[in-house]
């Protein structure tokens, strides 16, 4: 009971609380040492001071605040440490690869200097040349005149059956021939009446008048033969090849010859090489009612009839869907005509 007073004496520094507990070191709500009321503050005893290390290590709050500290300080410092290095390490591989770069520059330039050097000899020339000879001449023989072999073959396989058609064709013509001269040998010739009258009176002992003969035929054999063939016959006279988005357009123009008939209607057969490109249409140009070309499955075959005039020159436009090789055939041609379609050489004016 003496110690109460003592105990009251106390107060918080801080807020003013008075100590109600002489066992009591510190104001429970400050965490501030008491201090009496009637002295001044001396400053806390070793005990006091081991006191509130205890209660400030124990509380919860001083460890989070010193692990944010702590964190805080680490990533600044990782941070700074970070743009530090990037720094150094931008400037170290700028001066890294401008080095390389003179370095491979002098070295690119002494081994060009090498190789050209090593070029201009004789011998590596001569291997040159030799390679590029050998090069072409496999290129020749493997790539192209298979090809042409081929292709060779496919034409005279062709004229074959054009010759053996024409053959027909021939014959068949001669019989027709045939036929209409034993025709007409059956027809009597007309004989024109002439009125009769009764024979004059010879003179005793004066000659018989003498009646002149017919004049002869002059009419030769090659003429009549131009006057009973009456077809058109047609001679190409140049060519042109255009393009036009993905297709190409061929344009053959023609002429009449000599021993053509003016008009008349002609058929004309068209094919592309082993499928190398597909007939898209065939069309004369001309202001006369033609057929509609006939294409077999594989577009690579047309056929067409269009009548020849003497008002127009005969053209015939045709459009493919890629370069290739054309073929016409008619009985108009005297031979067949090979075309060849390529844009890139072929132009207006080319034969081939």
């Amino acid at each position: 009971m003496e110690l109460m007073p003592d105990a009251m004496n106390r107060r918080c520094p801080s807020c003013g609380r008075k100590a109600h507990d002489r066992l009591l070191v510190q104001c429970p709500e400050c965490r501030v040492p008491f201090v009496f009321d009637d002295q001044a503050y001396p400053g806390l005893t070793s005990e006091q001071l081991k006191l509130v290390a205890a209660q400030i290590l124990g509380s919860w709050k001083f460890w989070a605040s010193l692990a944010v500290i702590v964190g805080a300080a680490a990533w600044a410092t990782v941070k700074v440490a970070d743009k530090i290095i990037d720094a150094r390490a931008t400037a170290y591989l700028n001066t890294l690869q401008e080095t390389a770069s003179n370095h491979l520059g002098a070295a690119a330039g002494q081994i060009s200097n090498q190789i050209a050097l090593e070029f201009r000899q004789p011998r590596i020339k001569a291997a040159i040349e030799q390679a590029a000879r050998d090069q072409g001449v496999d290129f020749f023989s493997n790539g192209v005149k298979p090809t042409l072999e081929a292709f060779q073959g496919a034409m005279d396989i062709a004229n074959a059956q054009l010759k053996s058609q024409a053959t027909r064709s021939s014959n068949a013509l001669t019989q027709l021939e045939a036929d209409i001269a034993a025709a007409r040998r059956r027809i009597p010739d007309p004989v024109a009446a002439v009125p009769t009258r009764p024979p004059a009176a010879v003179p005793v002992g004066r000659p018989s008048p003498v009646i002149p003969d017919a004049p002869p035929d002059t009419t030769t054999p090659s003429d009549a033969n131009a006057v009973a063939d009456g077809a058109v016959h047609l001679e190409k006279v140049n060519q042109t090849v255009v393009q036009a988005g993905s297709a190409y357009l061929l344009t053959i123009f023609f002429r009449k010859t000599a021993n053509s008939a003016p008009r008349g209607m002609i058929e004309v057969d068209a094919a592309t090489y082993k499928l190398s490109a597909r007939i898209l249409s065939f069309t004369p140009m001309t202001t006369s009612p033609f057929e509609p070309s006939t294409l077999n499955e594989t577009a690579d075959i047309a056929q067409f009839h269009f009548t020849v005039t003497d008002r127009e020159t005969p053209t015939l436009v045709m459009e493919l869907s890629a370069p290739t090789i054309v073929q016409l055939i008619s009985d108009a041609f005297d031979n067949p005509i090979t075309l060849n379609v390529n844009y890139k050489l072929s132009s207006p004016g080319s034969n081939r």
